[in-house]
């Protein structure tokens, strides 16, 4: 398969989430808010991230309130 056309690699950690370094979090949020839906992978990414020793940048926590704002609305969806 030519290199410029290949399926980007995911990481896996052993929990099943994508490892940051692959896809920020930043990243996640805005897929999210583009798509109006939430997986459970998501839902676990987003759990480790807030549950992590190192403190979440203001940008981040703005994004995770917005997303918690537009679950609560019915404006995102969860699916599986």
């Amino acid at each position: 398969m030519d290199s410029t056309h290949a399926t980007p690699r995911r990481t896996v950690t052993a929990s099943g989430v994508q490892s940051s370094a692959q896809q920020p979090l930043a990243t996640v949020i805005d897929r999210i808010f583009t798509t109006g839906q939430i997986t459970v992978t998501d839902r676990n990414y987003l759990l480790l991230m807030t549950l992590q020793t190192t403190p979440l940048g203001m940008t981040d926590r703005v994004k995770i309130d917005r997303l918690f704002q537009r679950l609560q609305q019915g404006l995102v969806r969860v699916i599986n």
